[in-house]
């Protein structure tokens, strides 16, 4: 009752039920063309076995016919995309004829493909039709596809690498790459058709029969708004030796834009510049650079930017293009390690959507303090009296946020003894008064529960300090 289905290079089996029957019973044993389950397309025979619910009265009925299970073949996928123009005379190869067909994933190989026109067909000027067909196979229907194709008799590029992938520029003068699909006497200025710019030189490419000439335009510049400039080589032209008129190129239009931009601005929402970070600190997140210009995504780069024990990482760039936010991951975080942490984004390094540079940001700079504090205890006296107070000196390596009676250990004999506590920043005293003979011990905690510094770093190590009390 599930045929027919489509070919899926997995094995399938046939579904039997019963539509009306005067003895209840079961489907069982379906076999599809003498096996449970088929994988190729095709048309199978389908035997099935009834067996009655009532078997002590009514006997099985075993290979009993189904009618057909199918499996129907599966659609090919040609891709194929549409190629830029080609030059007179030039025979269609592989450049132009590389269509692609999948079938089925993990199935049985897709068909053979077949072009028309077929390589090393030479197609005259104008727009041609080309297609390619995928042969049927046994799982697979025939399938078709066409593309359009152009001939032209010039070509008209700009040289490699003036613009970037806006199709903008930075710079005025320009090179382009006249292509003729037959040698001509030089070309004159008038055999151009330029809006926005001018011709200031054309120049034979020797070694190809003067077919190819570079043409030099220099873009009428707006001032500090983009100029866009539009070329082609006009229709027209005649080779040498022929009074067949060549016909045109496609345009080419860019813009340019040639201008100095104020510096980013750098800013860190989440840790103002100059304040300190610790082991707890592993990274600096959601910085923000805000640009005058939207800038060229394809020069913000990690490398784009100047950093000291830091990396950029996680660049997102806004859609206008005018806000990239990052994170700055801390180098050696959570090691002990003492010094700043820079970053900034130097002169030349990120660019506008015309080629321009930015100027360097300002720095922001932090403070990285990885290093626990130490602590060292003294005391005038080794001895002291019952009645007189015991004065202990608290040093530390470092200013720390506070000293509280929580923090030490103060014991007489073992038993816990009041403590008063004055100090700041890394020079404390401890009092107490014992009021019995004994060993008076006084420790700074250590870890969490001990003092911090101004960076979260928890006092390590400490020793205590004993007094002999009499």
């Amino acid at each position: 009752s599930n045929s027919p289905v489509v070919y899926n290079a997995s094995a399938q089996s046939a579904t039997v039920t019963v539509s009306a029957s005067s003895v209840p019973g079961t489907v069982s044993t379906i076999l599809v063309g003498t096996a449970a389950n088929q994988t190729n397309a095709g048309t199978y025979a389908t035997t099935a076995t009834f067996v009655p619910t009532d078997s002590a009265n009514y006997n099985s009925l075993t290979t009993v016919a189904a009618g057909n299970f199918v499996i129907s073949k599966a659609n090919q996928t040609i891709t194929w995309a549409t190629h830029a123009s080609i030059l007179q005379g030039a025979a269609l190869q592989a450049t132009q004829l590389n269509a692609t067909v999948d079938g089925v994933s993990g199935g049985s190989a897709a068909g053979a493909l077949t072009y028309t026109p077929a390589a090393g067909t030479v197609l005259p000027v104008g727009t041609h039709t080309l297609s390619v067909s995928a042969a049927a196979t046994s799982n697979y229907l025939a399938a078709s596809r066409t593309v359009q194709i152009v001939v032209t008799s010039v070509t008209w590029k700009l040289l490699p690498g003036q613009v970037n992938s806006f199709g903008n520029t930075n710079l005025r003068n320009l090179t382009y790459v006249a292509t003729y699909s037959a040698g001509r006497s030089t070309p004159q200025k008038t055999d151009f058709n330029v809006m926005g710019g001018t011709i200031s030189s054309i120049i034979p490419i020797a070694g190809t029969n003067r077919t190819v000439f570079n043409v030099i335009i220099s873009v009428v510049l707006q001032g500090n708004v983009p100029a866009q400039m539009t070329s082609f080589v006009r229709a027209g032209w005649n080779a040498i030796g022929s009074t067949v008129s060549g016909t045109a190129s496609a345009p080419v239009t860019i813009n340019s834009l040639k201008r100095n931009i104020p510096s980013p601005l750098l800013a860190s929402p989440t840790k103002p510049a100059g304040s300190r970070l610790g082991n707890s600190d592993a990274a600096i997140f959601n910085m923000v650079a805000t640009f005058a210009s939207p800038v060229d995504p394809a020069t913000v780069t990690p490398n784009a930017f100047g950093t000291t024990n830091g990396t950029v990482q996680n660049i997102r760039i806004a859609p206008d293009g005018l806000t990239v936010t990052f994170d700055l991951d801390i180098t050696n975080s959570g090691s002990p390690w003492e010094g700043s942490v820079r970053v900034r984004i130097p002169d030349n390094t990120i660019t506008d959507r015309y080629g321009n540079y930015f100027s360097h940001s300002r720095t922001i700079s932090w403070m990285y303090d990885g290093i626990p504090p130490t602590v060292t205890l003294a005391s005038s006296v080794i001895s002291g009296k019952i009645t007189r107070p015991v004065n202990i000196t608290v040093n530390f390596s470092e200013r720390i946020q506070i000293l509280t009676s929580s923090m030490v250990e103060a014991t007489l004999n073992g038993v816990p003894v009041a403590i008063a506590i004055s100090g700041s920043k890394n020079s404390w005293r401890i009092r107490s008064v014992p009021g019995v003979a004994g060993t008076l011990v006084i420790r700074i905690k250590t870890g969490i529960t001990g003092p911090t510094d101004f960076t979260g770093n928890n006092v390590a190590t400490s020793l205590p300090l004993s007094i002999t009390i009499v």
